[in-house]
């Protein structure tokens, strides 16, 4: 996983909905220093916290995309915790597989 790329993009989107890390934390049920290091890329995040970045964000398919295409960029695999979210959310998955399919987006997503 490319935490650093994850990071800053969830910054990015963050910011773009006007969003403080200190309410985007509290809403997460996390402590700013813990959102702080996924931001800057000292943390990996889990299912857990991608989950609760997608809901406090209310993300769009697009920019849920975006952090998931983040988070495997530059990597083979997915965490394994990360799958199974993906497996468990299967109309985010199959958006996002329709999205990277006509985008002529490749991906190995060892199951």
């Amino acid at each position: 996983m490319d935490k650093k790329l994850f990071g800053l993009n969830l910054r990015k989107i963050r910011l773009e909905k006007g969003i403080t890390l200190p309410a985007l934390a509290d809403k997460m049920g996390i402590t700013n220093p813990y959102l702080s290091d996924i931001e800057r890329g000292n943390r990996t995040p889990n299912a857990k916290i991608c989950e609760k970045v997608f809901s406090c964000l209310n993300l769009t398919n697009q920019e849920k995309r975006m952090l998931l295409d983040a988070a495997a960029l530059y990597s083979d695999t997915l965490p394994y915790d990360v799958v199974a979210y993906l497996l468990e959310n299967k109309d985010l998955l199959e958006n996002i597989k329709k999205e990277m399919m006509e985008n002529n987006y490749s991906y190995k997503l060892n199951l």
